[in-house]
Order: C-alpha cells, then structure tokens, then sequence
C-alpha cells in the first residue's frame, strides 16, 4: 500500500486472487509502517516485506533502519501473521532536494546457485539470506549516485542493474566539465546505474568496456546524465548553462541491447509540463548498454535545437506525442521470443 508518505492506508498490503479477481487487505494493525518493498521466494513460500527507515512507526519508536519481515505463505496463498521484524542498518532516507520519501529498491535474486534477498538504500546495497535475513554482501556504490531504488536483471539473469534515485555527492567522484576558457573546469554529475555480474558466488562489479568520461577508469554503468552530450557542448569553450536530466522516481525496464526510463512528477518542457519528469529526456530515456550513453534521438542539433526541451518534445530521450503533453506511467521490455 501507499497512502501518504509514512504510513500505509487503507492497508499496508492486498492479496489478489489472479483467478478470480477477488482482494484481501492484510495486516491491518501495521498501518503506521511504510511497507515500501515486498518480494517472494521462488517456492512461493515466503513473502518479505520491507519497512522504510523513514516509516511513521520507525521514527516514532526510533528504529530509523529498514525493517524485514518474513512470512509464511500457505498453497493457496494465504498469509501467516505479521511477527517482529529484522531491524537492519540500511537507511534509505535520502530525499534528493525532494520533501518526499522515495522507497529503497526490493528483490528476490539468484546470486550463483543461491537465492537472495537484494535491498538497496543510500549508499548502495546489501545482500541478505533470506532463510536467515542475516547480511552476507555489502555494496558500497557511493560513487554511482544516491539511494538506490531500483534492481532489475537482463532477460538472461546474468547481469543485475542497480539505478540510483539521485546523482551521487561530488565528494565521492573527481568528474568535471569544461567551463568556459581553456583549463576550467566544473563539477560534473554523476548519476549511473550500476552493472553486476550475478553468475558468481557474490554479485561483483561486470565486466564492461564502458568509460563515460574518456579518463581511462572503466565505469561500469549507464549514464543518466548524458556526460557525453554536456561534455560535447562545453568543449567549445561556453558556459552555458546546461539544464539536467531530471529523473523523479525513476523506474526502468532491461532489454538485450538497451535499458529505458522513465520518472514521475512534473517537469517543465517549454510551454508545457511532461509529467514523466525527466526533462531532457522527457517521456522515456533510452540508455545504450554497451557503450553506456544515452542515445540522442529526434535529430537533436543542440546549436539549432537549443539546449531546453520545448513543448512536450525531448531533446536527448524519446517523446510519445511530438508537440504533446504526456505522461509515462510504467515501461517494461517484453522479449520478441
């Protein structure tokens, strides 16, 4: 469930009968938690639900960790109840410039030949067993970004991609940007999803060829933020304000050759407002997997396009109605076989 910020009303989770369409509310007394992530186990035996840190009851008891709850699933899909939750040291807080809370990334993985709970939260993420929730892998991945909110796999399982919420602080990254005259240079954003390899006993950083900003250091990830555009532009000397790539909840979907993303809220495109929220890249960006880029569509000519989007049309990403407003609610990548 959602309801505001903190809390989970009406409940904190459904039960839906695929069959016949009938819902269930469970666990009506934990409402005041914020039961943000939820996975199941491959036998279908057991379901987690995570707690945020910043969750109504976490703060008011001062937990101000993530919480795992385990439970029992029945054959025909009924629940056990709800018992004590796994207090962890994950903190997923981080709230981007944002007054709101985003949730920290949830799933069920196979690492090697185990299955694994996978949790992100500000500083990267942790590996649980899930039989146990006892932490066996810590990852820290302070200079991909920022809270990590989302993990999905490739279509053949073996690779994890793990996207940050936000870019990550300046403090833990050297990238720069040109600034106007030969030799000046600024802070660069970075803000990459991060490529694991899961065939291994722990999940490991993949091996890539992907070097976002020419420095000689493999980065192993794609980048939101369009280095390699903003790059370009400043190479002739401007200090031109480059307006970002917003990404406001973004969500993104695994393909063979490509990832795609999409955000949420409202972001400014010209004489209108894409409520995709990604500025730039305005309904869906679309992320190039083997060299990392994003990929410049609607023969975008920065000195002749400009460098803002306008009216409901992206400049770098892909738009779904040229001219128009619109609003991208979910992407998913669906096989041709």
């Amino acid at each position: 469930g959602a309801g505001s910020d903190d809390t989970s009303y009406p409940a904190p989770a459904y039960h839906v009968n695929l069959s016949t369409g009938a819902y269930d509310f469970l666990f009506d007394d934990f409402v005041t938690y914020a039961f943000r992530g939820i996975a199941v186990n491959a036998a279908a035996s057991k379901l987690y639900l995570v707690d945020q840190d910043w969750s109504n009851d976490s703060t008011d008891y001062g937990v101000l960790r993530q919480r795992i709850f385990s439970v029992d699933l029945a054959d025909d899909g009924a629940v056990s109840a709800l018992g004590d939750g796994v207090v962890t040291d994950g903190v997923g807080d981080a709230g981007c410039g944002s007054p709101l809370q985003w949730p920290s990334a949830t799933a069920m993985l196979t690492i090697g030949t185990n299955e694994r709970l996978v949790i992100g939260h500000n500083e990267g993420l942790t590996v649980y067993n899930p039989n146990t929730l006892n932490a066996v892998q810590e990852l820290d991945m302070s200079t991909f970004g920022t809270l990590f909110g989302q993990i999905a796999t490739s279509p053949d399982g073996a690779r994890l991609y793990a996207m940050p919420q936000c870019k990550a602080s300046n403090d833990d990254h050297d990238w720069t940007l040109p600034y106007g005259a030969t030799g000046s240079v600024e802070n660069a954003d970075k803000n990459l999803i991060a490529i694991f390899d899961t065939t291994g006993a722990e999940l490991a950083l993949a091996d890539t060829e992907i070097d976002i900003n020419d420095d000689g250091e493999l980065d192993h990830g794609l980048d939101m933020d369009n280095y390699k555009i903003k790059s370009y532009l400043r190479d002739f000397n401007t200090t031109l304000p480059i307006p970002p790539v917003v990404f406001t909840g973004p969500q993104m979907a695994v393909g063979q050759a490509m990832v795609f993303v999409r955000g949420s809220g409202s972001q400014s495109t010209g004489s209108g407002t894409s409520t995709s929220g990604l500025g730039q890249a305005c309904d869906v960006d679309v992320l190039d997997l083997e060299t990392g880029n994003g990929l410049i569509l609607n023969q975008y000519l920065p000195w002749f396009n400009g460098l803002s989007a306008v009216d409901g049309t992206a400049r770098w990403g892909y738009t779904i109605h040229e001219s128009h407003i619109s609003s991208v609610g979910w992407v998913e990548y669906l096989p041709a076989e």
